[in-house]
């Protein structure tokens, strides 16, 4: 049922899909293409158009789908997806896997159209293109030598941090979608997400404090676990130098919570009234 939902969403958003993605990476080439005239201001201009084209396609991605969200599951067609017969949450689910999919192939264009800028900007950057892709690898490579765990676990934080946003996105509009914020219309949304967003940050901020350890170099020039009083530090104006880990629980904690919360709305809450 999930492959079947999963397909059903495929084809029903690609065309949104393809037009975000289309201005997007069309941005981050017209951008390429001016930075690499070289002529000042065009270039100068280009390069902006180009970082902002590569930056902005997985926030852009992930707002309409929430926008789809809305439409689908409880604008005028959620009044047909509500009374399909078939269980709220897992609709979500094939809703959620499809951004998930869907967030995965824009952080890899990302990727590519950022390499592409940096490669047309070169020369305004002040990088030498032809070793451009070489340092970039032997730069991995020498992470990876001084801290092989984080390197390899720092793209998935990444993935993780996005996936908070859209796993935001969607509870905020269930949750403002329910029967007693129904009223307010797409402000029921906005609302929530205003909210979920400020405690999401709160609790960061506290759990940073909270566990006394953070990311610093050890004696081999590695990095490892070190034990830190961060309120301490804070209240006495000391900068300690070291990464907090605290925000990470946080960042785990949140994602199953916030869809667990979604998918109950959709099995309970669901107001359409």
């Amino acid at each position: 049922m999930i492959t079947v939902l999963l397909k059903h969403e495929a084809i029903r958003t690609r065309g949104l899909l393809l037009v975000i993605a289309g201005l997007a990476v069309g941005l981050g080439i017209i951008g390429a293409l001016m930075a690499l005239t070289g002529w000042p201001l065009l270039a100068q201009l280009g390069l902006v158009l180009g970082f902002v084209g590569a930056c902005g396609l997985v926030p852009a991605l992930q707002l309409g789908q929430a926008v789809d969200y809305y439409r689908s599951g409880y604008g005028r067609v959620g009044y047909f997806t509500q009374t399909l017969p078939i269980r709220g949450s897992r609709m979500y689910w094939a809703k959620l896997l499809w951004a998930g999919l869907v967030l995965l192939l824009g952080l890899v264009a990302t990727l590519a159209l950022v390499l592409l800028v940096l490669l047309a900007g070169a020369d305004l950057l002040g990088i030498d293109r032809a070793s451009l892709l070489p340092t970039m690898g032997e730069a991995v490579a020498d992470a990876f030598a001084v801290a092989p765990a984080l390197t390899v676990a720092a793209p998935v934080v990444v993935v993780l941090l996005y996936g908070l946003n859209t796993a935001m996105l969607f509870c905020a509009v269930s949750v403002g979608s329910e029967q007693w914020m129904h009223r307010l219309g797409w402000g029921g949304p906005v609302v929530v997400w205003v909210a979920l967003y400020t405690v999401s940050q709160i609790a960061m901020f506290v759990l940073i404090l909270a566990v006394p350890f953070g990311l610093a170099a050890d004696a081999s020039g590695g990095l490892g676990l070190e034990r830190v009083d961060l309120l301490g530090a804070m209240l006495s104006g000391v900068e300690p130098e070291i990464v907090p880990i605290g925000w990470l629980p946080a960042l785990l904690l949140s994602i199953p919570v916030l869809v667990w919360w979604t998918a109950r709305s959709w099995d309970r809450k669901v107001s359409l009234a």
